[in-house]
């Protein structure tokens, strides 16, 4: 039987942020990634309480979604969740043995639950050691509990008692955007019957955004500046691939990885997100090589 490490992405993965690209980039061992399927809140909550109810949610994502995975063993299991996608950890926090069994997580802004305790109980263990966790989130201040209060209050009552520090790779406390800056268009908005909800947005960025770190243990919060949509889809985009290399480093237990820095950049798709989460992996690997293509030899 082969022991692969698994990691579970929920609404975190897209042709501007490819998890499967990054896994075998960044990791010695290459993780088995799982999209997990849905668009919305309801979507990821239900299918992480059909496969909780089985005993082993990761198992049952892998018997779901994995052709041929029963001779496969499963050894660390990773998470991430971008927007709406931290539902799917909620209900997963409830079965108090996949909190045990979690170890990494990686939360781009955000999560929005007024109630803590069982992420708590988790970024406890992070805390301690036991796992990996890194919270990101932006300055967006929403209707409802905003991802920099949640965060933050976890991260306190997560580390009572425990020292805190920066020690955070300098490619994320001092990260280098391409020469050109980066580009983030967010489409305009509209319910269903055609009405404007939110116009289109872009927004250039010439700097990084991180404004303010810290660390206890192996759990980590990082703040964003920024109101907007695009500052939201910054982090799923830009931020994620450095925590992926954190991760990567951190499992593989290696120096840093020198990664190419990006002399270029081209506009951003304007695309909606619930759009590119649904493209297959075929479609993702074609649209990052013509990306690529593209940046390599221009176009005519």
């Amino acid at each position: 039987m082969v022991k692969k490490d698994v990691i579970l992405n929920v609404f975190s993965c897209s042709t501007m942020a490819p998890c499967k690209i990054y896994a075998g980039l960044f990791f010695k061992d290459t993780p088995i990634i799982i999209n997990v399927p849905g668009t919305t809140s309801a979507d990821f909550r239900n299918i992480a309480i059909k496969w909780g109810l089985t005993g082993d949610l990761f198992r049952a994502a892998m018997n779901e979604l994995v052709p041929n995975s029963k001779d496969i063993e499963i050894g660390r299991r990773g998470l991430t969740t971008f927007s709406a996608g931290w539902n799917f950890t909620e209900e997963l926090f409830k079965f108090e043995k996949e909190v045990e069994r979690l170890d990494a997580y990686i939360l781009l802004d955000g999560m929005h639950c007024p109630i803590f305790d069982n992420w708590i109980k988790f970024a406890r263990r992070a805390a301690e050691g036991k796992a990996f966790f890194v919270m990101c989130h932006s300055s967006i201040t929403p209707p409802f509990i905003s991802s920099t209060t949640s965060n933050t209050e976890i991260f306190t009552a997560a580390s009572q008692g425990l020292p805190t520090n920066n020690d955070i790779p300098d490619y994320i406390l001092h990260a280098q955007l391409p020469e050109n800056g980066v580009t983030i268009t967010a489409a305009a908005s509209y319910n269903k019957d055609g009405k404007l909800i939110l116009p289109k947005s872009t927004k250039k960025w010439v700097n990084d955004s991180l404004i303010n770190s810290n660390r206890c243990g192996n759990m980590t919060i990082l703040g964003y500046s920024g109101n907007d949509r695009p500052d939201h889809i910054f982090l799923a985009w830009y931020v994620s691939k450095r925590i992926w290399q954190w991760l990567g480093e951190t499992w593989s237990k290696t120096d840093p990885i020198i990664i190419p820095e990006e002399k270029t950049v081209e506009p951003t798709p304007e695309i909606e997100l619930k759009e590119i989460q649904n493209q297959s992996f075929i479609q993702v690997i074609l649209i990052y090589l013509m990306l690529l293509f593209k940046k390599l030899f221009g176009t005519k």
